[in-house]
């Protein structure tokens, strides 16, 4: 492997399984030399398939994540359970086993689960439709109440830097801070109420400060710095809004809004910006642009970079987007059931897999490998990884239509490898 070129891993180099080549790569990331471009090589992208369902849940799997090292998998589901696996344990019999699982306090279906990032993977937040927000001890099975909020609390992040405190979307229109040291009263610092519930949040991580996005019920995603927040929540002010131009005109005329906000929101390590629109297309944004329009006097950036066609996400809040491959490709579930994988530059639809019986909402990247933990209506979670390379293996996008051709199909170019739908 060299690190300054991108690396490409096919049938005419090696001709093993896939399980020795995950090994080497995961080997070769916990002693360092594994190169972030990794993601980027085209190769992999089209060697990704099915490889394990986890099995533990009874109800369906709202939320998935990794741990920062990518050793651990944790899930969260409507059965108020979340469940540990380690995953991608080249040393085990399989690639993925149930470590864990805990009885939260939770009454209602858990949204959202992360494991805290000084606590060694022992404990893990949670937050629910029961308007919770909670942190299991995966050592004691103890269940702390941090907060609650006066509606369901759909999504929450850890404030970079300073893990103890977590930031919650609620669907009553407040972005609050819950401090994981101390059960007490969460601090509302933003207050959207008069527009709709917040929906989904996400941090800038290439930010000098700590700018989080915010999702509402609307086609602006606001974006506001913490460090001038503090006083009364219904003052906070964002700093810059991303909106499509399209639906800012639409709202100018008095039209309805042509969506119902943002699903899931995800940055870049280059801090672009990825929304997933209700009812819309998915949009890329250069964060770092200036802000050309204005809107309901909030200076907003109205210029995409990419649109992203050929999935629909109307029937569900849930989803979520994120960018693979080092940021060179983006991805997302839709309400066919399906996971889909576009270039992030061109658009292009490149893999479309069956990824849940119903509809997929989580899509979580390992932070190294070329695995990919998918959940969604189903009760299991979904792991796609490397599989064996094969001469002739179609295409997941025949054809490799442009998404731009796409726009509102969803029945194009179902994956098929060794003749079964993946």
């Amino acid at each position: 492997f060299q690190s300054d070129k991108y690396m490409v891993w096919t049938s005419a180099s090696h001709s093993g399984s896939s399980s020795s080549f995950s090994s080497l790569l995961l080997e070769r990331q916990q002693s360092g030399l594994t190169h972030r471009r990794l993601w980027r090589t085209p190769a992999l992208l089209r060697r990704i398939e099915l490889r394990a369902v986890l099995e533990e849940h009874d109800g369906c799997v709202n939320t998935v994540s990794w741990n920062t090292a990518g050793t651990q998998l944790v899930s969260g589901s409507d059965d108020c359970r979340i469940a540990v696996w380690d995953a991608w344990d080249p040393s085990a019999a399989r690639h993925a086993r149930r470590r864990c699982v805990v009885n939260t306090g939770h009454v209602r279906n858990i949204f959202c689960a992360k494991f805290q990032p000084d606590s060694g993977d022992t404990k893990v937040a949670t937050c629910s439709l029961d308007g919770t927000v909670r942190l299991q001890d995966l050592r004691s099975g103890g269940d702390t109440l941090l907060g609650r909020s006066h509606a369901f609390v759909s999504k929450f992040e850890y404030v970079p830097d300073t893990p103890p405190v977590l930031l919650a979307a609620a669907h009553d229109g407040l972005v609050s801070v819950f401090d994981v040291r101390a059960a007490q009263q969460p601090v509302a610092l933003i207050n959207l109420s008069h527009i709709g519930g917040c929906t989904t949040l996400a941090f800038d991580p290439a930010a000098p400060g700590p700018l989080v996005a915010v999702g509402c019920e609307d086609a602006l995603v606001r974006l506001y710095d913490l460090r001038l927040l503090g006083g009364e929540a219904s003052e906070a002010a964002p700093v810059k809004a991303f909106g499509a131009r399209r639906l800012l005109e639409a709202s100018r005329r008095g039209r309805a809004h042509l969506s119902q906000g943002a699903s899931g929101l995800a940055y870049s390590s280059s801090g672009e910006l990825l929304v997933n629109l209700r009812g819309e297309r998915m949009l890329l944004f250069d964060s770092r642009a200036p802000a050309g329009d204005s809107f309901q006097h909030i200076p907003v950036l109205a210029d995409t970079i990419a649109e992203y066609h050929g999935r629909a996400n109307d029937e569900t809040f849930a989803k979520e987007c994120a960018f693979l491959h080092d940021g060179g490709y983006v991805t997302t579930g839709g309400d066919c059931g399906h996971l889909f994988v576009w270039g992030k530059r061109s658009g292009e639809l490149l893999l479309k897999a069956r990824g849940d019986g119903a509809i997929v909402n989580c899509v979580a990247p390992h932070p190294a490998l070329p695995v990919l933990a998918v959940s969604g209506i189903d009760s299991d979670v979904k792991i796609f990884g490397l599989g064996e390379a094969r001469r002739g293996r179609e295409s997941a996008q025949s054809g490799h239509r442009r998404a731009a051709g796409e726009s509102g199909r969803e029945g194009v170019g179902t994956a098929r490898w060794s003749g079964a739908e993946v």
